[in-house]
């Protein structure tokens, strides 16, 4: 069973330009991706123009020298319907917010604002309580991080 997101960029009109992906969408999975990869406003652009997703990875663009599909997809790289599956009609939508919390049967939804913060809620929840990306994985980031420099220091065999 799949853990189903919603990706959106609020957008100055009020609305949300908004994909959906179907993979890891918990906060540990598309929600560290999200804060990590695409944390600027031209990554997540570039990432809601491929339309929605199967797989939501660290890369958008794969190796044109390798295959990139369905079944046999580069680890890391954004799975896209359209792109690489071939799917019609997976371009990102513009919701309004009312539309935004009813608009699929996602598990979380995830709104980078016009202040430039990932917020996230839980959509499965009665009551929407959005919470603050960064705040939420704060210590599970500084724990990567710890490991990622004491690696540093780790000579390779």
């Amino acid at each position: 069973m799949s853990t189903r997101a919603l990706i959106a960029k609020e957008l100055k009109n009020g609305k949300y330009k908004t994909i959906y992906c179907h993979s890891d969408g918990y906060p540990k999975g598309v929600g560290k991706t999200l804060l990590t990869e695409y944390n600027t406003e031209e990554k997540l652009d570039a990432l809601l123009n491929l339309g929605d997703l199967s797989i939501l990875g660290k890369q958008l663009a794969p190796d044109p020298t390798k295959p990139h599909e369905h079944l046999d997809w580069q680890r890391d790289v954004t799975l896209a319907y359209g792109r690489d599956i071939g799917e019609k009609g997976t371009e990102a939508r513009e919701y309004t917010y009312r539309r935004l919390l009813k608009a699929s049967d996602a598990d979380y939804i995830y709104v980078l604002g016009e202040d430039g913060a990932w917020q996230f809620t839980n959509a499965k929840k009665e009551a929407t309580v959005w919470k603050n990306l960064a705040e939420e994985l704060h210590d599970e980031l500084q724990a990567n991080k710890s490991q990622e420099e004491t690696e540093e220091f780790i000579p390779k065999m």
